[in-house]
């Protein structure tokens, strides 16, 4: 099944339509920028002694661009480094370049930072003896004091701790002892002037407290989770890393410095019933401090770096964690705790795109890469989200892409301007599945109100303008390129849980365009495809600007609930085969097509079941939209309002509203790969209800409607008509249906609709001008729109 085959909707409503090209247009010059390009100092070592290895693989360089939704921290899996092979052979201030290729301006962006090389080298540090540590079973940890150490080791950002030490707490001592001219210098103990939350966990904090505030329809709510009063999720597959905002003053500097690693004390609890009770800890060196509950481990951590690894027997828990400077380090006073409630679950925390890799267990393409960001024996059973994630080209492999080979001239069919796409130009190859899981049992995936954000994304090429150039042979203008793929063998069901994650994609309803900016493209993302009794749950979940964000095929379930879908390039969901889609409370607005649609394949009891329960649905056309186009519906819009201003014509009603545009809120159609076999495969079934109002297309013996129904398209059919129905349903579901011959109206019994000369027709006139939906049936097509009165 190929979207190519099963989107040609609303051109075959009435009459195959003549095929109209597909119509291209230039969506103005390019405005994205770089607005700036800044290199973190405090995130790696910039001071080294002569001779001394540099290590730089933990800096960070920001980019800010005009669009502030592609602003992006690059990290060193992202960054080409440049420096000399000996830049510390000699004292001096070195440069370092660093260098990365844009994914957002198709450009290589590049800038510098400095390291000083000092004479000297570091002394040794005095290992510090400890007393005997604490067993699981006794509840409080073992104190020793510290031994001082010597530190030679000037750094731009004061030393405020080191690694491959323990630390332990001095009762009651805040600063350093006094020495003699014969002693060492002790280290110089720093004073705290900021512990703060990190800025990720205000952002959580503040999400899931505004969640739900607003309403439909009010500015804003397209961009706010719908339910509040979630969790914080951790995983437990790799560490979660909890840094708060730390800052102390620095004599050296003269100012407030920010540091990203120091001492900490941390508490942690476990939830029994409705109250928390302290762990055991147990300190085993390294920084490292284990805790327990009795005698099972439940985390260990790292007290300096502020990393977490939660044990499987911590699964399903909830967890407090509680984190002050360590008072044996630092002079602190006054300072709160920053404290976290947390569940844990069986899976993989997330800080950066390229670490979405573990999801795919399928693709081989994955292969060197995961080898080459040491993710290849990693399988996990989830992912969890720690931060926004911007997802580009350069986080996944090349091998996903199509490089143009040739320049690709166009011209823009409303203005006339010849448009050159140079060769050289990467984009998506069509049908291909970025993250894909065969099998892989079941699946979670926790956003914790964090973004992914595939915006800057590469297309699927047109063929229709690329031609073979396009990296496929045929020439239609869909994407059937997905984010997510997760698939099972017969029987052996997968269950996918997808929660309180916001979605931004590639190809938004009006604005299909490539980094030139020009509309040269298929389409973009389809963000999920549930497949093959692969069962999925998706809850709170805001989805913005895919070319189709729900998609169903082959004997499988996706429910959503709570959730929000807007700005889709083609459908907010899309059911093929035998699937079932419930959407709960949830609201889709702006699509460029129907908001449903729901393909039937086979004419046995295998069919597409859709059931729409509260929230609304929305996306009001004018047939003049990019995706008319697409799908060769443009020529016949105009016949399908004659349709409703005969309905209004007759005082039923109308699905065209005051300003010309209509609400087609689903669809179901019969299998095909052209106008004429979609509209010949009267055997389409299935069903499309929204809140009891609908469709049901079922051939059994009990639903005498539609017998009658197939039966007049029968009987037409012979003749080489193909009458459209137009079907309500009143409060007990009973359906109510007439059909034209193009002029007039008719009941099923063929008698002329007239509800002034027959009570029968008056009732039907009363059910019409009730409902809040019509369907509109042609053969093997039937369209659901609101209905106006």
């Amino acid at each position: 099944m190929t979207i190519k085959n099963s989107t040609r909707l609303l051109a075959i409503l009435l009459t195959l339509a003549m095929m109209i090209p597909f119509a291209s247009c230039n969506l103005g010059a390019g405005s994205l920028k770089l607005e700036s390009l800044t290199f973190d100092p405090t995130s790696i070592k910039t001071e080294y002694y002569v001779g001394e290895t540099v290590d730089f693989s933990g800096i960070k360089v920001t980019a800010k661009y005009t669009d502030e939704n592609l602003n992006k921290v690059y990290t060193v899996s992202e960054l080409t480094i440049t420096y000399a092979a000996d830049i510390t052979a000699t004292e001096g201030e070195k440069v370092v370049t660093y260098s990365f290729m844009d994914p957002n301006l198709n450009v290589k962006q590049e800038g510098t930072f400095t390291i000083k090389v000092v004479a000297g080298a570091p002394e040794a540090t005095t290992p510090v003896e400890t007393t005997p540590v604490v067993t699981p079973e006794e509840t409080t940890p073992v104190e020793t004091p510290e031994e001082t150490t010597s530190d030679s080791n000037h750094t731009t950002t004061p030393p405020v701790g080191s690694e491959g030490t323990t630390p332990v707490e001095t009762p009651e001592e805040t600063t350093p002892t006094e020495t003699t001219p014969e002693e060492t210098t002790p280290e110089e103990v720093y004073e705290v002037v900021e512990f703060l939350k990190p800025s990720e966990l205000v952002f959580f904090d503040a999400a899931n407290e505004d969640a739900g505030t607003l309403s439909y329809g009010q500015p804003g709510f397209s961009g706010q989770f719908a339910v509040g009063g979630k969790v914080y999720i951790i995983g437990n597959e790799n560490e979660f890393k909890l840094n708060p905002n730390f800052a102390i003053w620095s004599d050296e500097a003269d100012d407030v410095v920010d540091v990203k690693e120091f001492f900490t004390t941390v508490t942690l609890s476990l939830k029994n019933g409705d109250a928390y009770t302290e762990l055991t800890q147990k300190a085993i060196g390294n920084n490292l401090v284990e805790y327990y509950d009795g005698d099972v481990l439940i985390a260990t951590v790292n007290i300096y770096k502020g990393t977490y690894q939660f044990t499987a027997d911590a699964a399903n828990k909830l967890v407090k964690i509680s984190v002050l400077p360590s008072e044996t380090h630092y002079i602190v006073d006054g300072f709160s705790p920053v404290v976290l409630e947390a569940k844990i679950i069986n899976a993989y925390n997330v800080y950066e795109a390229w670490q979405l890799a573990v999801i795919d267990n399928y693709n081989s393409e994955w292969s060197d890469f995961k080898l080459a960001n040491g993710l290849a024996d990693v399988s996990v059973s989830g992912i969890v989200l720690h931060k926004n994630v911007h997802l580009t080209a350069n986080d996944v492999p090349d091998s996903f892409f199509y490089t143009t080979t040739d320049p690709v001239v166009y011209t823009n069919s409303a203005t006339g301007e010849a448009i050159t796409i140079p060769a050289g130009t990467k984009y998506l190859k069509d049908g291909t599945f970025i993250y894909e899981r065969h099998n892989g049992g079941d699946f979670a995936m926790e956003g914790n109100f964090f973004t992914l954000d595939t915006k800057g994304f590469p297309l699927v090429p047109s063929p229709g303008v690329f031609g073979k150039d396009s990296g496929r042979d045929y020439e239609s203008d869909f994407s059937n390129a997905a984010l997510f793929r997760f698939h099972s063998v017969a029987e052996a069901v997968n269950n996918i849980t997808l929660n309180n994650m916001a979605l931004i994609g590639n190809s938004a309803r009006d604005n299909l365009i490539d980094e030139t900016e020009n509309l040269a493209s298929a389409g973009g993302l389809i963000f999920f495809k549930s497949s093959i009794y692969t069962n999925t749950t998706m809850n709170n979940i805001i989805g913005n600007s895919y070319f189709i964000t729900y998609f169903t095929e082959n004997t499988t379930t996706l429910t959503v609930t709570n959730s929000k879908c807007y700005d889709s390039y083609q459908n907010g969901a899309f059911i093929w085969g035998d699937s079932t889609f419930n959407l709960i409370d949830s609201y889709v607005n702006g699509c460029g097509g129907p908001v449903i649609i729901a393909q039937s394949v086979w004419e046995e009891d295998r069919h597409p079941i859709v059931n729409v329960t509260g929230g609304a649905l929305e996306t009001h056309l004018s047939g003049k939209e990019i995706w008319f186009t697409a799908v060769n519906a443009t020529a016949i819009v105009d016949s399908i309002k004659l349709l409703g201003a005969g309905l209004q014509a007759n005082g039923l009603g109308n699905f065209v509203d005051d300003n010309g545009q209509m609400n087609i809120q689903g669809a179901i159609m019969a299998k095909g790969s052209s106008a004429t076999d979609i509209i010949t495969g009267i055997g389409a079934q299935g069903s499309i209800f929204i809140d009891g109002e609908g469709l049901s297309r079922f051939q059994t013996a009990e639903n005498v409607h539609w017998a009658y129904i197939k039966g007049i398209t029968e009987t037409a059919m012979a003749s080489g008509l193909m009458p459209p129905f137009l079907t309500v349903y009143d409060a007990q579901g009973n359906a109510y249906t007439l059909y034209s011959d193009g002029t007039n109206l008719y009941d099923l019994t063929g008698a002329m609709f007239n509800p002034y000369a027959s009570a029968e027709h008056a009732a039907i006139a009363g059910v019409f001008m009730q409902a809040d939906t019509i369907t509109l049936t042609q053969g093997g097509l039937s369209v659901v729109f609101e209905f106006y009165h």
